[in-house]
């Protein structure tokens, strides 16, 4: 209805969508462009109906960095970046390719996204309002494809199906069928072994001889477009799922988009792999900003590391730095968290917060997910226990699709707080018990 509605009076007031710079911008100047190239007869009124789409696609790629990450996930890059694409390739065929918005670099880079975030098979990095799972318009992919030598066509079994959307969206439908070359698809995704530096996401995905694994993390601020309080936070895949998870987005509400947006497990630093400093959550807002001083990646592993000092309005709080470093030993990759904390005075208290969606089971000073995959990979977390007390928790949140999902807390609480801490957790992947024998 609003895209419907400016039509009526393009030539009136400035939408506020006009100058967004995310997928609004382009969803619907994209919609009201494309309808103006298929419908207007008027070449005068035509051209001041692209000058404002125009005008509106500007706005839309000022959000993305020159790295081309989508900060609001896969879920709104084929949303926004899909309008933006069905728009730009009517304006080139009825320009005769003077106004081709695929030859600037920006967009190349952005259309690569949707094969970076990818962590194995249908799982994403979802950090943002982003599911978990997701999958891919084929009609978009094959169009880019054909632009971009070095875009990948993604795995044929990742295609949405037409009643994925539940808004049955014409401009993706039909370009399903239209779209659709032919060509080939890989049977999985390739690796990626990348660091985005203005969206500030560290990713890494690899497929073994058996399965696939992924590890991302990201830094940014809590002033993120679909924002979440979740700098530092990080997720690992292994063997068909998630052992530390992002929960992703939340049920769309009003309350969801208003004043009482991060008390939702999901948005608010309490439903991330973050630290809990003397009893606060992270805090919203641009200045709530984390500081990357490390990142590589290769295949190998990958090292992360970053002050997240900012993030926190704990008074005393003089400094934190996270530091993660994620190894391949022996077919199977293990984590290495390092938290070091500085304060004026002892806190009050501090709670290294874990996140996961399969249900842990403490085994003495260590914990363990025992996966459901085929492999039946498990991850062990390792810990001093004479310095951290261990709890679990298990929680419920309203999902996407408005249905009640559980997931667990696992808080390591350190005993006695002094002005100076140092936390080290390590995570390792270990194969079932049937085919190594019992490691106990």
């Amino acid at each position: 209805m609003k895209c419907i509605a400016a039509v009526r009076d393009v030539f009136g007031p400035e939408f506020h969508w006009e100058s967004a710079v995310h997928n609004w911008s382009a969803v619907c100047a994209g919609s009201i462009g494309a309808a103006a190239l298929l419908l207007m007869e008027d070449a005068d009124r035509l051209a001041a109906v692209l000058a404002k789409a125009e005008r509106g696609m500007h706005c839309y790629l000022t959000g993305f960095g020159e790295d081309g990450a989508c900060q609001e996930g896969l879920g709104y890059w084929n949303y926004g970046f899909g309008y933006f694409t069905y728009y730009a390739d009517l304006l080139r065929k009825r320009s005769r390719g003077r106004l081709d918005w695929f030859a600037s670099d920006k967009v190349r880079r952005i259309a690569l996204f949707q094969q970076k975030c990818f962590l194995g098979g249908s799982a994403v990095a979802n950090f943002s309002d982003s599911r978990p799972s997701g999958s891919i318009q084929p009609g978009l992919s094959d169009y880019l494809a054909g632009l971009y030598p070095e875009f990948q066509r993604p795995p044929a079994r990742l295609r949405a199906a037409f009643t994925e959307d539940h808004c049955s969206r014409w401009a993706p439908a039909i370009r399903n069928l239209l779209w659709r070359s032919g060509e080939p698809a890989q049977s999985e995704w390739g690796p990626f072994f990348g660091y985005l530096p203005d969206a500030q996401w560290l990713i890494w995905r690899h497929a073994g001889p058996s399965c696939a694994f992924g590890f991302a993390a990201k830094g940014g601020h809590n002033a993120e477009p679909h924002n979440h309080n979740d700098l530092g936070q990080f997720m690992l895949y292994g063997d068909g799922e998630f052992f530390l998870a992002d929960l992703g987005s939340g049920e769309y509400t009003k309350s969801y988009f208003g004043p009482e947006r991060y008390t939702y497990d999901c948005n608010g630093s309490q439903g991330h792999s973050v630290p809990i400093v003397g009893g606060q959550y992270q805090a919203e807002g641009e200045d709530s900003r984390a500081v990357v001083e490390e990142a590589f990646a290769d295949e190998a592993g990958a090292v992360f590391g970053v002050d997240l000092t900012q993030a926190y309005r704990y008074a005393g709080l003089e400094s934190l730095r996270r530091a993660l470093r994620w190894e391949m030993q022996g077919g199977l990759p293990s984590l290495a968290l390092t938290d070091e904390y500085r304060f004026a005075g002892a806190p009050s208290s501090v709670v290294e917060r874990f996140v996961t969606r399969v249900r842990p089971r403490l085994a003495g000073d260590r914990i363990e997910l025992q996966g459901s995959g085929e492999q039946g990979l498990k991850l062990i977390i390792r810990y001093e226990g004479g310095m951290l007390s261990p709890e679990i928790t298990r929680r419920m949140f309203m999902d996407h699709d408005g249905c009640e999902a559980e997931w667990y807390t696992i808080d390591l609480t350190v005993r006695k707080p002094e002005p100076s801490i140092r936390v080290a957790v390590t995570f390792e992947f270990e194969p079932n018990d049937e085919e190594s024998g019992d490691r106990e």
